[in-house]
């Protein structure tokens, strides 16, 4: 897809790898966007998120390094929550 293009897949269409936990997380996310808003740095949502994953019994790591490649020449070293 060139730069710019817009992708109009419907995730329906496609399918999800873990359906269900995908659509837990999301409710996750979004109870954490409506209680505190969309005001406070990253690291306030991480923190947040993390004690729902706690109460809801998801295992979960924070900050995983995950190296992001571009034709085969590494770019950075991402921190990814696992």
């Amino acid at each position: 897809m060139p730069c710019g293009a817009t992708n109009t897949t419907n995730m329906s269409e496609v399918g999800l790898i873990h359906k269900e936990l995908s659509y837990k997380l999301n409710g996750l996310f979004f109870a954490v966007q409506n209680k505190i808003g969309t005001k406070f740095q990253e690291k306030h949502y991480v923190k947040a998120v993390c004690l729902l994953l706690d109460e809801v019994k998801i295992p979960f790591q924070v900050e995983v390094p995950l190296q992001v490649n571009f034709r085969i020449r590494p770019l950075q070293v991402w921190r990814i929550v696992n």
